[in-house]
């Protein structure tokens, strides 16, 4: 059962809603019109003002009226006023002379009268789009292009600010309402497991999120290789986002689980680590990849003790402080090594040209991070760049509040089953792309290697290098290649063609057929709505 803290007795918003009524010149503000409240009036008028560049001064304003006159009031006859109607919260023109006689060499740096909320007005429409990066800069010439005024670069960035807090709503009311959030994402998709964690006095501490449909992907469908990393929050509350991916047939990114803490303490990726055992479990085969962050190991080795930990190659070779492109090529080359005769050999050339990089391999454990040396099958991963690419894509959204960044994910995994779930339908092979192309390279590469029999089903295969051993019966091919990726080998290939076989489909890992990369988008994820169709238990 999903703890829930105790909701705070607020307002859902406690802010005024934007008025979406843009001023028009063939509406003009007259004589007689109506407005829906004193803060529509005085947008309207603002509005008026820049489009026709003046400014102007309060005269008289209270609660139960509001008039103005021209910033040269003592040379311009420009007044309006304007009054409550009746007991409501609607303002009624009585009077306005809209005839100005001030000077018209006037010069107006610095509009007075383009306040934050109409620049949040202004700006509104083009900050829907969160992609959108807006500076105060390209603010201030904006205003220039449309209304032929000058703003200061503090109005521009106040405008903004003002602007981004209507549309995403305050973050501080998002950490009130995530609660209510989270009730309705389980609702909405079954299986759906979230958890908040907070502290004595019921101060956000942790948040875990993993949707339904993407427990079940990873359970049943995707091979039990979990790469994991952080990224820093950018919005007024500073934290992290935890993310967990895993990798379907087709080479591509599946989101498992979504978090944000405090920090990356040991604490935090235990808790977190926690939930995420709930909802995949642990077992033997499973293998986590991740950078060298003591806190993530801790984790893994807490609570997955069946679990394997292997280390991102790419962080583990910035630790290395690498001196040339060569000693670089050469450190891949060491952690790609299928075989350990390959690794002993480009070892002890690192060792010949960089002592110290050799000695701190050797400190950190060939089989954490070494494709010869692994205890368990790394699928060919040797990197955490796929979860680098999610962290990627969701750059501008750690901005938002944390139900806009929650919701986000919750979009983008959305998207990607549904694209994905169409791709599916019509695939062209029996396996994915990603897989036939590999499969096809191999074919084209093995096409003149020489086999020979030696049993019913071992062969031998020359590649025009090694004399390679092939077992049909027991999936094992001496190059490991095979085994360790799921795709046959060009040494695989080679005797599917000295036995005449047309198809080499059968020596394919299931992972990369049809039926299971069908089967990992079958499920949608669905939409919660707008917050006035939420249930608030």
């Amino acid at each position: 059962m999903s703890f829930k803290p105790d909701i705070p007795e607020t307002p859902l918003y406690k802010s005024k809603p934007m008025i979406s009524k843009h001023y028009k010149k063939e509406t003009d503000v007259k004589v007689g019109q109506i407005f829906d409240n004193k803060e529509a009036l005085d947008l309207a008028i603002r509005l008026k003002a820049l489009d026709e560049g003046y400014q102007f001064l309060n005269d008289r304003s209270a609660p139960e009226r509001y008039a103005l006159k021209c910033f040269h009031f003592n040379e311009c006859a420009w007044k309006i006023r304007a009054t409550r109607w009746g007991k409501t919260e609607k303002f009624s023109i009585t009077f306005f002379n809209d005839v100005h006689t001030c000077p018209k060499t006037q010069t107006y740096p610095n509009h007075r009268n383009a306040n934050k909320k109409v620049i949040a007005h202004i700006l509104t429409p083009k900050l829907q789009d969160t992609k959108r990066v807006l500076k105060g800069k390209d603010i201030q010439q904006d205003i220039m292009s449309d209304y032929k005024i000058n703003i200061s670069y503090q109005q521009a960035w106040r405008g903004k600010d003002y602007c981004m807090q209507q549309i995403r709503g305050s973050p501080y009311e998002s950490f009130e309402m995530l609660p209510y959030y989270c009730y309705n994402l389980e609702r909405k998709n079954e299986g759906t497991v979230t958890r908040i964690k907070t502290d004595e006095k019921g101060v956000f501490e942790m948040l875990f999120i993993a949707l339904g449909a993407s427990i079940r992907t990873f359970v049943n469908y995707l091979r039990p290789l979990v790469i994991i990393d952080a990224a820093h929050l950018k919005g007024q509350y500073k934290g992290t986002n935890l993310i967990a991916v895993g990798m379907d047939g087709n080479n591509q990114i599946v989101p498992i689980a979504f978090g944000i803490c405090k920090g990356e303490t040991g604490p935090c990726w235990s808790w977190w680590m926690s939930v995420l055992k709930e909802c995949i479990g642990d077992n033997p085969n499973l293998l986590f990849i991740s950078d060298r962050h003591a806190a993530i190991a801790l984790a893994v080795q807490n609570e997955f003790p069946l679990a394997y930990h292997v280390v991102c190659c790419r962080h583990l070779m910035m630790n290395l402080s690498l001196k040339r492109d060569k000693t670089k090529a050469l450190f891949w080359k060491i952690c790609k090594a299928y075989t350990t005769e390959e690794f002993s050999s480009s070892m002890s050339h690192l060792q010949d040209i960089q002592p110290d990089a050799y000695d701190k391999l050797c400190q950190v454990g060939s089989q954490r991070w070494s494709r010869a040396h692994c205890p368990l099958v790394r699928y060919n991963y040797l990197t955490s760049n796929s979860v680098e690419s999610v962290n990627a894509c969701t750059v501008v959204y750690r901005k938002l509040p944390v139900i806009k960044l929650a919701e986000t994910y919750r979009a983008m995994v959305q998207d990607w089953y549904y694209k994905r779930r169409k791709l599916a339908e019509n695939m062209t092979y029996e396996i994915t792309d990603w897989a036939a192309n590999k499969v096809r390279k191999k074919m084209m590469k093995s096409a003149k290697w020489v086999v020979c029999g030696v049993s019913d089903h071992q062969y031998q295969v020359y590649d025009g290098r090694y004399n390679r051993q092939v077992d049909l019966h027991t999936c094992i091919c001496q190059c490991r290649k095979w085994q360790l990726s799921g795709l046959p080998c060009g040494h695989v290939i080679a005797v599917t063609k000295y036995l005449g076989l047309t198809d080499c489909l059968q020596f394919v890992s299931d992972w990369f057929k049809k039926p299971k990369y069908q089967g990992t988008y079958a499920e949608p994820i669905h939409f919660i709505g707008n917050v006035q169709e939420w249930e608030f238990p």
